[in-house]
C-alpha cells in the first residue's frame, strides 16, 4: 500500500508517519523556515495540484522532493533517521534507509568500543587535549583510521572519521580530514555539522564561523530556487 500525502494532514503528523513508514526524516519548510507542525499541508502549500501524492519505497529521494514541490509548492528534504545528514538524491527511499541503518550500527559499535576501553585520568585527558601537533595514536589506531579513510564514501563518513581521530588524540590529522570534508560538502547540513565539529573538537571559532556562513548562504539559495 502506498503512503499518501493530502492537504488535510498536519505537518507534524506527516513527519511522524513518514518516519514510521520509511525510517527517515522528512524536513518540511514554509518559505525559508521549518513549517509549523500544527498546520496542515493545505495551509502552507503554495500551489494546488491534484490534491494528494502517493509515495512508494522504490521512489528516489530527489524525485520525491521534486514531486512534493510540484504538487504542493512546498520545499522538503529527506534526511537520515536521526536528522543529522541529508540523503543522496539518487538513492531510493528503501536504499537510503538501508544505508542509514548501516551507519547507525557502525556508530553503535564504535560507541561500545569506546565505553569498553579503560577510563583515563583527568591528568591524562589534559595532556591529550594539549597535544595538537603530536600524534598520540598507536600503530593499530593509525592502521584502522587509514583504512576507514580509504573506505569513506562521502562527507558524513569523513566527518565521523575526523571526530574519532580527534577523540583518539590527533588533532592535526583530524584537521586535514575536516578540510577534505569542507571540499566535499554538498548541502547546508553538511556544512553545519562540519562547523559544529570544528568548533567543538578543534575550538577554531574563525574557521567554524566561515563554515557556518557557507551553510547559511547555501540554505538561502536553496530556498529561493
Amino acid at each position: 500500500m502506498a503512503f499518501s500525502i493530502t492537504g488535510q494532514i498536519k505537518v507534524g503528523t506527516l513527519k511522524k508517519r513518514f518516519h514510521k513508514e520509511f525510517g527517515l526524516t522528512l524536513r518540511v519548510y514554509d518559505g525559508r523556515s521549518f513549517a509549523d507542525e500544527g498546520q496542515t499541508i493545505g495551509q502552507i502549500r503554495k500551489k494546488k495540484g491534484s490534491g494528494d501524492l502517493s509515495i512508494k519505497k522504490n521512489m528516489k529521494v530527489g524525485t520525491l522532493e521534486e514531486k512534493i514541490e510540484e504538487e504542493f509548492g512546498i520545499k522538503v528534504q529527506i534526511a537520515g533517521s536521526d536528522d543529522s545528514y541529508l540523503c543522496k538524491n539518487e538513492l531510493t527511499l528503501a536504499s537510503a534507509h538501508e544505508k542509514d541503518q548501516k551507519r547507525i550500527n557502525k556508530k553503535d559499535k564504535k560507541s561500545k568500543a569506546v565505553k569498553s576501553d579503560s577510563p583515563i585520568t583527568d591528568k591524562e585527558n589534559e595532556n591529550n587535549v594539549d597535544k595538537t601537533s603530536e600524534s598520540t595514536l598507536t600503530e593499530d589506531q593509525i592502521k584502522e583510521f587509514k583504512e576507514a579513510e580509504q573506505n569513506a564514501e562521502d562527507s558524513y563518513d569523513f566527518r565521523s572519521l575526523a571526530d574519532e581521530i580527534v577523540e583518539a588524540g590527533d588533532k592535526e590529522w583530524a584537521k586535514k580530514v575536516y578540510m577534505k570534508v569542507e571540499s566535499m560538502a554538498e548541502n547546508t547540513n553538511d556544512f553545519r555539522n562540519l562547523a559544529d565539529s570544528i568548533l567543538e573538537n578543534l575550538g577554531d571559532q574563525e574557521w567554524a564561523k566561515k563554515v557556518y556562513e557557507k551553510a547559511e548562504n547555501l540554505f538561502a539559495v536553496t530556498i529561493l530556487d
